[in-house]
Formats: structure tokens, sequence, C-alpha cells
């Protein structure tokens, strides 16, 4: 016998890949499906290809409305409701920061332990994703999360080149603000606010890093990269850049673009502050979030500013459950720009974690020591 120390690699071994939705049908019927009625293409795509093969007719439905875009959410309301209408029960919330933990407890006070619960994040924000996941993994479900991709994601590469060189030709505010200006994927910021999910703690009043992980919309990410200035006073050399890298080829220059949309001289960033991350592998998403936090855990208190893919805030989730000393900063838009945010839908898939109390003894064992026969 040996002692011996599980590390991340244990952890992102115990955890499970994305794989195609059908795969999934071999597991049981779900008995709640959680849905968010956003205004994409995609956003009931998942709930709809469930029910053409019969899967949800004995599920409760629980379906998260957004306060923003309403008359663009509502467009997609009867899709939920022709579903819906065939399924064992539907509960509806309506998003509120201050009520949403408790709306969500009520609804799930009640589902047995065991219940398979699956919980599709195709067009979930982060400012929901969050709570819910938080909930679901809290208690004793069987977990499945689903996603289904976009066939177009905005901004496409001819508005981006447009924008782009726009900033060329300007010079001084335009330059700057030439990105901001273009209000890509969403319009202003309504709030930005430090995440409750775990007990963030600094004992030693340690200095400060930032992990920045932005969308196509600056202002979002920069609101963050402010607030937690004003905070914890982190200096603009303390702020990592972890830019999200799409699987297809025909997306590649997204990455790129999205590193030029938040820092248009990015060519003044030091190599410890530049890192890349696949938006569709959460798994990388924790490890190079681990490689930042092991460069800087002994000097830095450490925040994550989330605004990635939803894949990306899958990784960012395990990520803090590892390191519940961590800060979330999360930025709540004041409006989407529902017309330019995705069309269609892609590829859809599962990632089936199974039952959360034997995920969070997986989880718990990190960083522990083991006896193991040698």
């Amino acid at each position: 016998m040996d002692l011996y120390r599980n590390d991340l690699t244990d952890v992102l071994n115990s955890l499970p890949a994305a794989l195609p939705l059908q795969q999934s049908y071999d597991n049981s019927p779900p008995d709640v499906v959680i849905c968010t009625a956003g205004f994409e293409d995609r956003t009931a795509a998942v709930l709809e290809k469930l029910d053409a093969v019969g899967r949800v007719k004995g599920a409760r439905l629980i379906l998260i409305h957004y306060p923003t875009n309403e008359d663009a959410n509502k467009a997609h309301q009867s899709r939920f409701d022709a579903v819906g209408s065939g399924m064992r029960s539907r509960r509806d919330i309506v998003y509120s920061r201050a009520a949403f933990a408790d709306a969500l407890d009520a609804e799930l006070h009640d589902v047995p332990d065991g219940a398979h619960v699956i919980f599709d994040i195709s067009t979930c924000s982060s400012y929901v994703f969050y709570p819910v996941m938080k909930a679901l993994v809290s208690r004793n479900f069987d977990l499945t999360l689903t996603y289904a991709e976009a066939n177009v994601y905005y901004p496409t590469l001819d508005e981006w080149t447009t924008v782009a060189e726009k900033a060329d030709a300007e010079r001084g505010r335009l330059f700057i603000h030439a990105f901001e200006d273009a209000d890509f994927l969403s319009m202003g910021v309504d709030d930005v606010f430090p995440s409750n999910l775990f007990a963030e703690r600094n004992p030693g009043n340690k200095p400060s890093t930032l992990v920045a992980m932005p969308n196509f919309n600056p202002i979002r990410i920069g609101s963050i990269v402010q607030r937690d200035r004003e905070l914890n006073k982190t200096a603009d050399d303390k702020v990592v850049w972890v830019i999200g890298v799409p699987p297809g080829e025909k997306n590649k220059w997204r990455a790129q673009a999205l590193l030029r949309t938040n820092r248009p001289q990015a060519g003044t960033l030091a190599a410890e502050q530049l890192k890349y991350a696949s938006t569709f592998d959460y798994k990388e998403t924790i490890q190079v979030l681990e490689d930042i936090w092991s460069s800087c855990r002994y000097s830095s208190h450490l925040s994550i500013g989330a605004l990635g893919s939803k894949l990306e805030h899958v990784g960012v989730f395990f990520f803090v459950y590892l390191h519940p000393e961590i800060g979330l900063w999360l930025a709540e838009p004041r409006l989407f720009k529902a017309s330019q945010y995705s069309t269609g839908v892609g590829d859809v898939w599962a990632i089936p974690f199974g039952k959360t109390a034997e995920l969070r003894r997986s989880l718990d064992q990190y960083m522990k020591f083991t006896w193991q026969l040698v």
C-alpha cells in the first residue's frame, strides 16, 4: 500500500465526454427536463428531438423564461407549448436574480432522489446556468446535460471584417471603440456582480489575478475587468485572457477575431496573459484554468469573468467546484440582439454525468490522499 494524491488528471478521467444525443437514448427516460425559453432557433430543438422518439411523455418540464427580449422569445413559445402539452406536467419560472434560486428550489424540492434530470443548456445564459447547475449537482439526481449547436453564429465573418476595417481606418476614440460600438450579440450591461455560487474567500488578502473569458461583446467583459479592478485592485498585467477556439474549421477565424475584438492591441500582452481553450471540450477549459491557478496559487487571489461558450461554462463550473475560494464574475446585458445571435440548429449533444452523488465523491477526492496498492 502506498499513499497517492488524487490530482486533476483523476478528475478529468472521471468526467464524461459529450456524445451525440441519440447515443444517450439507451439511458433511462428523463423524469424532469429543464429548458430555457430563448429567442434562438435551437431553443426547443433538444426537447423536440426527445419528444420525437417518445422520451419525454412522462417527464415534468421546467421552463425558465428571461426578462429580456420578451417579444423575440415568444416567437418560439408555441414549440414549447406543443411538446409540453403532452408531458406529465409543466412549470414556468421567470428569471429574476433575487428570487430565482428559491423558485428553482421549490420546483426541485419534491423530485425524488435518483430521478433522471436533463438540463438543456443550448440557450442558457451564464447567470442562469450557474445557479441551476449548482442546484442539480448538490442533489442526488441522475444528471444529463444536453446542447444543440447553431448552424450560424454571429457575428459572421463578413460582419466582423466590416467592423475590423473601420477600426483600421480610424484613429483615436473610434479605433478604440469600433468593436464596442458594433454591439455584437448584446447591447449594454444591466449589472456586473460576483456570483455566490461557492464561498469565495481571500483570507491572506493576496493581490488579485483575473481570468477574462470574453465573447464578442467587449463591453460586457470590459465591465467585468473594470469592476474587478475597482474591487480587487487587479492590475492590467494581472488579467489573463482565455480565448475560445471553435472545433470546426469554418469557425477557426473566430478565435483571433475574438481576441482582437476584446484586445485591439493584443500584441502588448505577455505570453502568460494569453491562453486558448476549446469552446466545445469542457475538460480543456478545466485544464487551462488549472494551469493558470497553479502558476499563481501562492501569490494571487484568482477570479474568473466568464462569458465564453456554453460548454466553456461547464468547465468553469467544475473548476470553481474544485476551487471554491475562487471568485466568479457575471454580467447581465441590458438586451440581447435576437436577430443577430445565431440561426439554425446544428449537431446536438448529450453529456451523461450520471449519479450526482458519485460525481461529487469523485470531485471531492481532488487533492486528497488515498491508499492504493502498488
